[in-house]
C-alpha cells in the first residue's frame, strides 16, 4: 500500500517539476538569447587559454541546461523507458553538476569582475588573474569527477545486485557533493558582499558619471538575490546529500520522509532558477516601481563627497571635493602646487600629487590634505605658501576604489 502511494505521489511530482522546468528552460533560452545576440554579451572569454565565465550569462546557461536535464529524467522516469540504474543515477546527478556549474561560474565570474576593476582587491586576493581562471576550472569540472564517478559506479553495482559496493559509491559521491556545496555557498556569499559592497560604494554613487542611483540600488538588489537564492539551494541540497547519504534506507521505506525529500528536490531546482532569472532581467525601473523593495532614493546626503571623472586620453582624473577642503587626485607622473590667495586668517595651500601613469593594471589614489596656514605678515601676495601633503592611503571605501572598469561598473553589464 505504502509502495502505491509513494508511486503515485512521486509520479504526481515528477509530472509538476517537468512542467514547471519546461517552462523555465523556455524562458531562459529566450533570455539568454535576448542578451547575447541583442545586447551583444558573451558566455566566456578566452584569456591565457583558459576560459574566463561570464558571470550572468554562464549562470544562465548552466541553469538552462540544468532544467533540460530534469526534463529529460522525469520523462524517463514517468514514461518507464531506460531502465538501467546507470542512465537513471546519472541524469540525476548530472543535473545537479550543472546547478553547481552554475554558480561555480558565477563566483569566479564575479571574482575576475572585481578584480578588474579594482587594484587593491587585484593585490590583496590574487596577484594574477590567470590563477583565478585555473582555480575556476578545476572548481567546475571537480563535480564532474565525483558526481559522475559516484553514480555511475552505484548504478553498475546495483545492476549487478552488489548493494554493498552501491552504498559505498553513493555515499562517496553525496558526501563529497556535501562538502563542494557548503564552501560553495560560503564562496557564492563572500563573492556577493565583496560586490554589493563595491556597487554601493560612496564614490561610485555620488560621482558625476551617468548612472543613477536606481540603477546602481537595482543591479545590488539583483546581486543579493543570487545570492540568497543561491546560498539556500547550495546548502539546502547539501543538507539532503548527507541525510540521503546517511539513512538512504530509512527516507526510502517512509512514506512521509520520502514525499517530503521527493517534492523539495522537485522545488527547489526549477524554483530557484526561476527566481534568479526574473531577478537578472528586470529592469531598473521595474524593479523600483515595486513599493515593497523601495529603493528609490530621496535627496543626496550632504555628507558625501562627489567625485567628478575627466576623461583625457588614456588618463582618468578622478577629483573630490570636501566642504572641508580634501581632495583625491589621480594622473599623470608630475607633481604641480597650486597656490591659493585667500583673505588673510584662512590662507590654505593645495598640494596635488600626482602619482603614476594610468592603466588598469596599475594605480593609485593619494590623499592630500588641505592644511591652514597663517603668515605673520599682512600682505598675502609677498608670501608663498608651503604645501602640506599626507601621506597616501590604500585602505577603505575612497582608497580601496582605484580603477573602474567601465564595461562592468559604470554600464552595469556584467551584474
Amino acid at each position: 500500500m505504502n509502495n502505491s502511494r509513494f508511486l503515485v505521489g512521486s509520479t504526481f511530482w515528477r509530472i509538476f517539476g517537468l512542467i514547471w522546468s519546461s517552462f523555465v528552460s523556455i524562458i531562459g533560452i529566450f533570455l539568454l538569447a535576448w542578451r547575447i545576440f541583442i545586447q551583444k554579451q558573451r558566455l566566456f572569454e578566452i584569456r591565457h587559454r583558459l576560459p574566463r565565465p561570464k558571470p550572468i550569462e554562464s549562470m544562465c546557461l548552466f541553469g538552462i541546461l540544468f532544467n533540460i536535464v530534469r526534463v529529460v529524467h522525469a520523462a524517463v522516469i514517468i514514461a518507464d523507458v531506460g531502465r538501467s540504474p546507470i542512465l537513471r543515477l546519472f541524469l540525476f546527478d548530472q543535473c545537479w553538476v550543472f546547478a553547481f556549474s552554475a554558480f561555480t561560474c558565477y563566483v569566479f565570474g564575479v571574482a575576475q569582475t572585481l578584480l578588474n576593476s579594482n587594484r587593491v582587491l587585484y593585490d590583496a586576493w590574487l596577484s594574477s588573474p590567470i590563477t583565478v581562471d585555473a582555480i575556476c576550472m578545476i572548481a567546475t569540472i571537480l563535480p564532474f569527477v565525483f558526481m559522475n564517478l559516484g553514480a555511475i559506479g552505484s548504478g553498475y553495482y546495483a545492476s549487478t545486485n552488489d548493494i554493498n559496493s552501491a552504498y559505498v559509491f553513493l555515499r562517496v559521491g553525496y558526501y563529497c557533493a556535501m562538502v563542494y556545496t557548503f564552501i560553495l555557498g560560503v564562496l557564492v556569499i563572500y563573492a556577493g558582499r565583496r560586490l554589493t559592497g563595491l556597487i554601493s560604494d560612496p564614490v561610485l554613487i555620488h560621482s558625476n558619471i551617468r548612472i543613477t542611483n536606481t540603477k546602481l540600488q537595482a543591479s545590488s538588489f539583483k546581486v543579493k538575490v543570487t545570492v540568497i537564492c543561491g546560498s539556500f539551494c547550495l546548502w539546502s541540497m547539501g543538507i539532503i546529500a548527507c541525510v540521503y547519504a546517511s539513512i538512504r534506507i530509512t527516507i526510502t521505506t517512509n512514506y512521509i520522509l520520502a514525499m517530503l525529500f521527493s517534492s523539495f528536490i522537485s522545488f527547489v531546482g526549477p524554483g530557484v532558477t526561476s527566481i534568479i532569472m526574473v531577478a537578472l532581467f528586470l529592469s531598473p525601473k521595474a524593479i523600483s516601481s515595486l513599493a515593497i523593495l523601495n529603493l528609490a532614493d530621496g535627496d543626496e546626503p550632504e555628507q558625501y563627497p562627489r567625485f567628478e571623472f575627466h576623461l583625457n586620453g588614456n588618463s582618468q582624473q578622478r577629483r573630490q571635493h570636501r566642504p572641508n577642503g580634501t581632495a583625491f587626485y589621480n594622473d599623470e607622473d608630475t607633481v604641480i602646487n597650486n597656490n591659493l590667495s585667500v583673505n588673510h586668517g584662512e590662507k590654505r595651500t593645495i598640494a596635488i600629487s600626482h602619482t603614476e601613469s594610468y592603466s588598469p593594471s596599475s594605480s593609485s589614489i593619494k590623499l592630500v590634505s588641505l592644511k591652514s596656514m597663517f603668515f605673520k605678515s599682512s600682505d598675502v601676495g609677498q608670501h608663498s605658501a608651503s604645501p602640506s601633503v599626507a601621506s597616501s592611503s590604500n585602505c577603505g571605501n575612497f582608497a580601496s576604489w582605484q580603477h573602474l572598469n567601465a564595461r562592468t561598473l559604470i554600464s552595469m553589464e556584467d551584474i
